[in-house]
């Protein structure tokens, strides 16, 4: 018996001491796989004998997508993903998930997903412009010829992905397909809904208000969209109009200055990684643009993001269908896009000079259009300015056909040019020297910003009044001694103040307390909106005419005439309204007069100036309440 003690005395301590020795766990690294413009054509879409027929090959020689490999390579990837040690944490989908937005197809997608999640793999997914029925184009090819196929509608995308990061995540309240979600503590995921080519204004100032709400609260950002956030070859956007996002310009600056530093793009089927600034280039943002898995050369990214969240890993690797290898697959892509090339300048050359364009020698056109081919491979496989004689060579025959009149003269009808050459070549965008930039686009450190809890400190004058506007939401319950109030309505009389407890980032406010100094913090939840009228500043704002700006003048805290041209602070707060005749729009406070500091029942002083409620000076007094030098004064 004593043995037996002894034996489990030991035994417990052995574990113990185990115990004790053991590192505490670490805070892991989260893994991101990313994969675009999967366009998964449902096998039912093509059954046996159909790919040999006439409607089938009509439409797939104008394509440079490997569409009838579609569903193979998918099931390769989920496949790899399943198998792969460590397994990914998260799988993202910039869009284009199908075809052309196939009911059948969306049900084949959805399928995989769930044998992803049965692995723990959190999935996303966003639209993309082929996910709806494009351009018509959602059809079954049979050995007869080819029939409508359902498509799933835009109304119904979220409802059926909505276990692919519509549920429980915070929705577009403005009818987009937006949506941001926290797939991991402490990180913030904007999936932005770009399948129209576009994004509302009040989407794109939504998703805003929400990565710097994030960062306030000291989380990481990242975002996703179908479509470039802004071009990674010089002109793409004036010679491809559907290459970026629409109003690409706004779209950067607002997201880079809310705090996103890294946006997940595909559409354009390139593996390529772009930096681009803000106006003033104080900030920067990564593109990471991922090409498709079924056109060469087949890749998809793995995302390494550090346990404290700054340093985001990029590598690439490619999955080419069962039986091809990485030279047949490029073999094929690059006579598709000579086939289409060739067509394309073709039709341009007829276009723009009419018979003679139809007569160009037939060994120019092929010539350029063998040349447009390698030019885009070399973009897709990314690293273009490292690939040493490939590149070189390609750069010696351009500048060769610069020197023949007829290939320039055609070079100019394909609309390619100098610039967009050259920014493939280098690897960068020519756009200034501020924005100009070489990246690696297959294995890349990202550097991200810090995230700490951005407390925000104001003042309190000693009238007990200040205005505020915050760049993120605001959580006014959180801070002692202070309230908060909104303008809900100006008229003669006064500015109608509602109460508050959380204030929506950009919107201007009104804080009554104490004189001195408070500190004010983000709002941890959503925050609805509030009806107001008063206009928030983030930077200095030249007023003009009709604005009013809080003051205290003879002792009366008010909106006050601005002069035209004086420069309204940032992070201040002013009116627009201007009644007619009105010197000053008081404050209401459920119903009363502010800056008030008690009653009299006569004048004590008839030299100082007499003000009614509405802030116009008296000229007679009669009974009723006045104004004067700060005081409330009642005349019975």
């Amino acid at each position: 018996m004593k043995q037996l003690l002894l034996n489990k005395f030991r035994l417990m301590f052995s574990i113990a001491a185990t115990t004790l020795l053991m590192p505490l766990p670490a805070k892991a690294q989260t893994r991101i796989a990313v994969v675009s413009d999967i366009h998964v054509m449902a096998p039912s879409l093509l059954p046996e004998g159909a790919e040999s027929k006439d409607a089938w090959n009509t439409y797939y020689a104008g394509q440079r997508k490997m569409l009838d490999k579609s569903a193979a390579i998918f099931d390769q990837f989920v496949t790899t993903m399943t198998s792969a040690n460590p397994k990914p944490d998260i799988l993202l989908i910039t869009g284009d998930l199908t075809k052309d937005g196939e009911q059948v197809s969306h049900d084949y997608v959805k399928t995989k997903l769930k044998a992803l999640e049965d692995e723990g793999i959190q999935c996303y997914v966003i639209p993309g412009n082929h996910d709806f029925g494009s351009e018509g184009n959602h059809t079954q090819f049979n050995a007869d010829g080819s029939t409508a196929n359902a498509p799933v509608l835009s109304s119904d995308f979220a409802t059926f992905y909505t276990d692919y990061g519509y549920s429980g995540s915070s929705t577009d309240p403005n009818g987009s397909l937006s949506y941001v979600a926290e797939p991991v503590p402490g990180l913030i995921l904007l999936a932005i809904d770009s399948h129209s080519g576009s994004i509302g204004d009040n989407t794109l100032k939504w998703l805003c208000s929400k990565a710097s709400q994030a960062r306030a609260n000291g989380k990481q950002v990242i975002a996703m969209m179908h479509h470039p956030l802004f071009p990674h070859i010089t002109g793409a956007d004036l010679f491809i109009s559907t290459y970026t996002v629409g109003n690409y310009e706004t779209v950067r600056n607002k997201l880079i200055n809310a705090g996103v530093n890294v946006i997940l793009t595909g559409h354009f089927h390139t593996s390529d990684i772009a930096k681009d600034w803000n106006d003033d280039a104080s900030k920067a943002i990564y593109d990471i643009n991922t090409g498709s898995l079924i056109s060469y050369p087949c890749d998809y990214r793995m995302l390494t993001l550090s346990a404290d969240k700054t340093t985001l890993t990029v590598s690439t690797s490619s999955l080419t269908p069962t039986g091809m290898t990485v030279e047949a697959c490029k073999t094929w892509l690059s006579g598709r896009l000579e086939s289409i090339a060739k067509a394309k300048m073709r039709t341009k050359a007829i276009e723009t000079i009419g018979e003679l364009g139809a007569n160009l020698a037939t060994d120019y056109i092929n010539t350029i259009a063998t040349f447009a081919a390698n030019l885009f491979i070399l973009h897709a496989e990314g690293d273009e300015y490292s690939s040493g004689v490939k590149r070189t060579s390609i750069a010696e025959d351009y500048t060769n056909y610069k020197s023949d009149y007829t290939y320039k003269t055609i070079f100019t009808y394909g609309g390619i040019t100098d610039a967009s050459v050259y920014s493939i070549l280098d690897d960068k965008s020519h756009y200034g020297d501020t924005h100009e930039n070489q990246t690696a686009d297959r294995t890349l450190p990202i550097t991200l910003p810090a995230s700490t809890v951005l407390n925000e400190a104001v003042t309190i004058p000693a009238s007990g009044w200040a205005t505020y506007c915050s760049g993120h939401d605001v959580d006014i319950s959180l801070t002692s001694g202070l309230t908060a109030y909104t303008v809900s309505a100006v008229d003669a009389t006064k500015a109608t103040l509602t109460q508050v407890t959380k204030i929506p980032a950009e919107e201007g406010f009104l804080l009554k307390g104490t004189a001195g100094g408070y500190t004010l913090k983000p709002a941890a939840t959503d925050v609805s909106a509030v009806t107001n009228v008063l206009k928030g500043t983030l930077v200095a704002t030249p007023a003009v005419d009709g604005n009013y700006a809080l003051a205290t003048k003879d002792n009366v805290t008010a909106f006050y005439p601005v002069t035209e041209g004086i420069v309204i602070p940032a992070h201040k707060a002013y009116l627009t309204s201007k009644p007619a005749g009105v010197r000053m729009i008081s404050l209401g406070d459920d119903g009363e007069a502010t800056g008030i500091q008690f009653i009299e029942k006569g004048l004590d002083n008839h030299a100082e100036p007499v003000y009614t409620l509405q802030g116009t000076r008296a000229s007679s007094l009669r009974s009723g309440i006045y104004i004067q030098n700060g005081r409330k004064i009642v005349i019975k």
